[in-house]
């Protein structure tokens, strides 16, 4: 991914994963069937989740940022383009 942002004239100054506590959750549904929705655990990781991202406690935020470089769902990667680069 990295190597194509580059590719493309794009100069990358940093990066990280996110999204750590999500991974459970997405590997219950591979385990209980992906379109399945009756699964009561699925269920409650949803709305803990749901709680977490509204709620935003210090806890769970310390967890997400331990478990991100291990369990990261989603590469985030910052950018910037050299000034004069126009897509062409």
């Amino acid at each position: 991914m990295i190597a194509l942002l580059e590719d493309a004239g794009l100069s990358v100054w940093s990066e990280h994963h996110a999204h750590g506590l999500h991974t459970p959750y997405w590997w219950l549904k591979c385990l209980l069937g992906p379109r399945r929705e009756d699964s009561p655990l699925v269920g409650l990781y949803h709305r803990f989740l749901t709680w977490d991202m509204m709620a935003k406690p210090r806890l769970t935020q310390f967890l997400e940022r331990l478990l991100n470089p291990i369990l990261g769902k989603s590469l985030v990667v910052y950018c910037r383009k050299p000034a004069g680069k126009d897509k062409g």
